[in-house]
């Protein structure tokens, strides 16, 4: 034992809380360190002040008071909901509630970032080359078509222009008797 070790312990030492080897190995310091001999003579000093010293009584009121607060305090721990998580969390087979918690704060991230990250369905921009013509070899048959947003006849070639939402969004143009319009 070192000088650091006994001036941890001699608290220890004066109130003769320690045991066995502990004890021991402070006492055979001491035989041979007159700087923790005088350490332990001043500790045992102050022992001796304190234990002169009355200590107040506590009041009757104070005492009262105390122990209410206490009861508020173990029934609010009874009923909340920290109470409600000590009970089911074991029952659910959770024993570390605090990497449950971990967990579940991944999985709400990830679901977070993955619909903000998602891909965008993209509005069409009239003119930018989104119109499907009747000679286009594009086949609507698969295409799960979720609604039509516009049914635009033109009077001058007979023909009509359908602007549809499918797996994209997308244009069709032609007379009626194409296959693809229909």
């Amino acid at each position: 034992m070192n000088c650091k070790d006994f001036s941890e312990n001699v608290a220890l030492l004066t109130y003769d809380e320690l045991q066995g080897a502990e004890r021991a190995a402070c006492e055979a310091h001491l035989a041979a360190c007159s700087s923790c001999q005088g350490l332990l003579e001043e500790s045992r000093r102050l022992q001796a002040l304190l234990s002169e010293r009355v200590s107040p009584e506590p009041t009757a009121e104070l005492l009262v008071r105390c122990r209410q607060t206490l009861d508020e305090a173990l029934d609010r721990e009874q009923m909340g909901w920290r109470a409600a998580l000590r009970e089911w969390l074991p029952a659910l087979g959770i024993v570390r509630p605090s990497a449950a918690l971990a967990a579940l704060t991944l999985a709400v991230l990830g679901f977070g970032l993955g619909w903000t990250l998602r891909p965008r369905a993209r509005v069409p921009i009239q003119g930018a080359g989104n119109a499907i013509s009747p000679a286009s070899t594009t086949d609507l048959g698969d295409a799960r078509i979720s609604g039509i947003s516009q049914v635009s006849p033109d009077p001058q070639t007979g023909g009509v222009r359908i602007t549809l939402n499918a797996e994209r969004r997308m244009t069709l143009e032609g007379s009626l008797d194409d296959e693809n319009v229909r």
